[in-house]
């Protein structure tokens, strides 16, 4: 990418992206006045769509689980059960599904042990949404640096709660990732601009924190008030916060 131009002295978060390609994350990038950059990125090759998997079988199956009836679920496992036995990645995540909610007749109530490992099996597959599953069921068991492999390979696949995740991570210090404000900032944009309240939230309290080069309330109102048109309740008391302490 040659001629990067950009404005004075702001940090410059880029996400390459391209069909058929891992999502690549380029972490901040600062130029002076008058000056543009020169970026190198290897792309790496994704592998199977996953959308390729969600016909014949498995299309009828997520039709019958979107039904939310009973009778729907337990047509669904059937399916699910034979497509991955086929290797369907697909099949899998709903699998993952099912045993995670104890939905359908072979349940009778969560497995989520069950459920982790078709989740894991769909990761293989390149389903990015597995990936934040599986993030999501080693944060429970307390697993934050395996978490952690899940939520960047999820991100890597474009999945915007792998990114959210990611800045969360950065935001509070969790795992292996130390408290990074600007790391955090980084990772959130992506689902913030896609409209993620908690996102939103987040940003606003980085953007009102104490660090000299983040700190701007004008921002945090924003990105507060993005959060509350959103259906966040809990971003409006600090939106009422802000604004009540920038008419000091």
């Amino acid at each position: 990418m040659d001629g990067l131009p950009h404005d004075a002295f702001v940090p410059y978060d880029l996400v390459i992206r391209a069909p058929g390609y891992k999502w690549t994350i380029i972490r901040s990038i600062t130029l002076n006045p008058g000056e543009t950059g020169n970026i190198s990125a290897v792309l790496e090759q994704r592998g199977k769509d996953p959308q390729v998997f969600k016909t014949g079988k498995t299309l009828e199956a997520i039709r019958a689980y979107d039904s939310k009836r009973e009778s729907g679920f337990n047509k669904a496992v059937k399916l699910f059960s034979s497509e991955v036995k086929s290797g369907n990645p697909v099949a899998a995540y709903y699998l993952g599904l099912m045993y995670e909610n104890g939905q359908g007749m072979l349940f009778g109530w969560a497995n989520k042990t069950e459920a982790l490992k078709y989740y894991r099996t769909a990761a293989r597959g390149n389903v990015p949404e597995a990936f934040y599953k599986t993030g999501l069921l080693e944060e429970a068991e307390q697993n934050y640096d395996q978490a952690l492999k899940s939520y960047l390979s999820g991100a890597e696949l474009g999945d915007q709660n792998c990114f959210c995740k990611l800045g969360e991570y950065y935001f509070s210090g969790r795992g292996k990732c130390a408290r990074n404000l600007a790391m955090a900032r980084h990772f959130l944009l992506l689902p913030a601009r896609q409209n993620s309240s908690i996102a939103q939230l987040m940003l606003g309290k980085i953007h009102e924190s104490e660090d000299l080069s983040l700190h701007d309330p004008r921002q945090a109102k924003y990105w507060y008030e993005k959060s509350f048109r959103n259906g966040n309740m809990e971003a409006k008391t600090y939106l009422e916060q802000i604004q009540n302490s920038m008419k000091d």
